[in-house]
């Protein structure tokens, strides 16, 4: 199986290099920017590529798959840091396999790789009576299931204040409190719970009332 990395920082990059051709992969790159990864694609063609969401150049690595995705088939994990919360939701509308969140294991990529490339896209068989993070969302309050939604579409504290003319520090003591309620321990987990889920609380805000 072939995979390209696209990742600025050096160091970062040789590592991984050096552990997927220690297991057997196809690796090409590092790309650091936008028109080397188009490059790297366009004369290998791998089956995953490997993409950290900020990359060198006014182009992000998100701007990079959604381009190769307009006519490529191939698979996608990218790489995120805490501080890239505002780019999630970006992100997750390129239909990416899985985000790996820094630092990680050198044995959780190894296993989000194996499961990008071998595991189908099947229909799910799962219901809310079966997963507890789910109910758990299902029985948030409308207001937090409201900022929820912001939140996870890159909106800050301020800005959602401003939106819902609530004071930054409800924002705040409602996020402490969301996150508590899902069992999440990072707001970046649950970011990627919602948008992996599809949740949206906007249709069901509107015809509350």
């Amino acid at each position: 199986m072939k995979i390209l990395i696209v990742e600025d920082e050096q160091i970062v990059a040789q590592n991984l290099i050096d552990l997927l051709t220690a297991n057997g992969y196809e690796v090409y790159g590092p790309a650091d920017r936008h028109d080397r990864g188009l490059d790297l694609f366009s004369k290998h063609h791998p089956d995953l590529i490997l993409c950290d969401v900020k990359i060198k150049g006014s182009l992000s690595g998100i701007d990079l798959i959604r381009h190769l995705k307009q006519h490529n088939q191939f698979k996608t994990i990218f790489l995120t840091a805490y501080g890239d919360e505002s780019l999630l939701a970006e992100a997750w509308k390129t239909q990416p396999e899985a985000f790996l969140l820094k630092p990680y294991s050198e044995k959780q990529l190894l296993v989000s790789i194996k499961m990008a490339l071998e595991v189908k896209n099947l229909p799910s068989t799962s219901n809310a009576d079966d997963d507890p993070k789910i109910r758990a969302y299902q029985e948030l309050s409308l207001r937090e299931k409201e900022i929820l939604s912001l939140v996870s579409k890159g909106h800050t504290s301020k800005e959602i204040s401003e939106e819902l003319f609530i004071s930054i520090h409800t924002v705040d003591t409602h996020r402490k409190k969301i996150l508590a309620k899902m069992g999440f321990q990072s707001l970046i987990h649950l970011i990627i719970f919602v948008l992996k889920n599809g949740f949206d609380s906007s249709y069901e805000i509107k015809n509350a009332f």
